[in-house]
């Protein structure tokens, strides 16, 4: 896979809260690029969230009509505090990836969703953790990310671990589901851990690497 470049991210000054984008702005890393969702991107969400192997690890299992995802994206598209993306494999969109942004703690909540089968167990989402983590932390200034994973979802947690994500608890009986609890851990980065990450891998041309690949994420 290929690795996000994060020298210029990380000399920016922090954004102010009028300053937040609305939607993400274009980010890359090899093959995967995070773009900012269009609406033609809404009826693939709608397809996703009516799939139930595609959602098993997502807290809410129902999908919207087309009305609730239209207000859904209006209402992001308008927030001072969230940043929606789509995830693209060339020119297909197989997913999305967001954040919602509390800017007086300089805090985020982030998740991700691959959508497309097909896109699933490449490292793909992976790839997206880091392109945001750069991101929220280089461009607008964040200190702490933070992710909640159903118990089952292995595959995310291995994502936000090889980007530096660490487990510090559970909450436990959170989501009820094919006949039974399912506990959700939590998963935090911070900004000083994010920059020794950084710290100790190698700087190639243009700048230290951001990452390196693994792991299926689905949104939490």
């Amino acid at each position: 896979m290929g690795q996000v470049r994060c020298d210029e991210a990380a000399q920016a000054e922090p954004l102010d809260e009028e300053e937040t984008p609305m939607l993400g702005p274009v980010l890359r890393a090899g093959d995967i690029a995070l773009f900012p969702t269009d609406v033609g991107d809404l009826p693939l969400f709608r397809a996703w969230h009516a799939d139930l192997d595609v959602v098993r690890y997502l807290p809410n299992r129902f999908a919207p009509s087309s009305e609730q995802e239209e207000d859904w994206y209006r209402r992001v598209a308008a927030s001072e505090r969230e940043v929606l993306w789509s995830v693209r494999l060339g020119e297909q969109t197989i997913g999305y990836a967001d954040m919602g942004i509390y800017w007086t703690s300089r805090t985020a909540t982030t998740g991700t969703l691959l959508g497309d089968r097909s896109a699933w167990g490449k490292g793909y989402g992976s790839e997206v953790v880091r392109l945001r983590a750069a991101y929220a932390f280089g461009w607008l200034g964040l200190n702490r990310l933070e992710a909640d994973s159903l118990a089952g979802n292995v595959a995310m947690h291995r994502a936000l671990e090889k980007a530096g994500y660490a487990r510090i608890g559970t909450r436990h009986e959170y989501v009820y589901g094919d006949g039974k609890w399912h506990d959700s851990y939590l998963f935090e980065l911070l900004r000083r851990d994010w920059e020794s990450k950084q710290s100790a891998k190698s700087p190639g041309p243009g700048g230290p690497p951001c990452g390196e690949e693994t792991g299926y994420s689905a949104r939490y």
